[in-house]
């Protein structure tokens, strides 16, 4: 432990600690010149140390010498390792990593971040083999962990992979309107900002909306204009046209039909979970969306009740149920059914 050690430079300086040299952790320990009877050291070991890592980034030890074969353990630039084998390609390096709180692991790592050395010399592969170290895998080793060693913790799943993702792109500080059906009128759920991605679920049938999912929101947004369009389409990576989305109610391509749209006016919840209101003014005609057509939806006179599903205290979301109609009236036709 460094905090009992009192460290000086070949002049009898003291020196600081943050000057020494780096070692990695899980360097071995040596016995010289002392009673103890120290354990064997290995001799001729070649130590394969990481580097050439990107700070913040870990070298990944895998059960198979493949870019998608499954990672037993994640290590530090510096990291010492026993080098056991390298592919014929030298793609690929076999190495058993022994962490400071015991175990060990093997298992296949990139060579691209790692560096050789003997007896700590530098050196190469036609080093080791003039040394008569160089050791040849063929790939069929499988690397193992010991059961003193955590297992890896596992990536969360990507929930962008293999979705349609619409990219909004808008001038900068401008927002996009996330609304609860796909009409200019209806009510908007959220503002979305330029920049933000969004999971796409369908289309409508022009081409001109799109039901998408945004952080907890559920929507529609316009897709474009007949003279700007404000998204960028793609699935994993690649760009996907508009054509391409399916349409609400119709068939995807395993044949499958995907779940429509809400109607227009229907916030979702329901009917029986939610309160029951009073129309107050002498006439209000109840409208397919916030301010907007009546449609066929019936005109309600003072003292109906209605049962609220939903309200900004602007406009609200209501329904009928003597004649199964749902739509928007102003917040203020309303008023709470005085207790009994």
């Amino acid at each position: 432990n460094a905090q009992f050690l009192s460290v000086s430079d070949a002049a009898g300086q003291p020196a600081r600690l943050a000057n020494l040299p780096l070692v990695p952790m899980n360097k071995a320990g040596e016995a010289v010149n002392t009673g103890v009877t120290p354990p064997p050291i290995p001799v001729d070991r070649v130590v394969a140390t990481v580097f050439n890592l990107d700070p913040g980034v870990n070298l990944n030890i895998r059960r198979t010498p493949t870019v998608d074969g499954e990672v037993l353990v994640r290590i530090t630039n510096g990291t010492a390792m026993e080098f056991l084998g390298v592919l014929e390609a030298r793609d690929w390096a076999f190495v058993r990593y022994s962490p400071a709180e015991g175990g060990s692991v093997t298992g296949w790592v990139n060579t691209l971040y790692i560096q050789y050395t003997l007896n700590s010399k530098p050196i190469d592969y036609e080093g080791m083999e003039a040394e008569e170290l160089l050791v040849i895998a063929d790939g069929t080793e499988r690397g193992e962990v010991g059961a003193a060693i955590a297992p890896v913790e596992r990536p969360t799943a990507d929930p962008l992979k293999d979705a349609t993702v619409a990219d909004v792109v808008l001038d900068p500080g401008s927002n996009l309107n996330l609304r609860r059906n796909p009409n200019p009128n209806a009510e908007v759920l959220v503002q979305i900002p330029s920049g933000s991605r969004l999971i796409v679920v369908e289309r409508s049938e022009d081409g001109m909306w799109l039901h998408v999912t945004f952080e907890s929101a559920d929507g529609w947004i316009a897709a474009k204009t007949d003279t700007a369009v404000f998204v960028r389409l793609s699935k994993n990576g690649k760009p996907v046209a508009l054509e391409e989305i399916v349409v609400a109610g119709q068939p995807d391509a395993s044949g499958t039909p995907q779940a429509t749209s809400a109607p227009r006016g229907t916030p979702g919840a329901t009917p029986t979970e939610l309160p029951k209101m009073k129309v107050v003014a002498d006439v209000v005609a109840m409208t397919v969306d916030p301010g907007g057509n009546q449609g066929e939806l019936p005109v309600l006179t003072a003292g109906r009740i209605v049962i609220l599903l939903y309200t900004d205290g602007v406009f609200s979301a209501i329904e009928v149920p003597e004649e199964g109609a749902r739509g928007w009236v102003p917040a203020t036709a309303l008023a709470p059914i005085p207790p009994q």
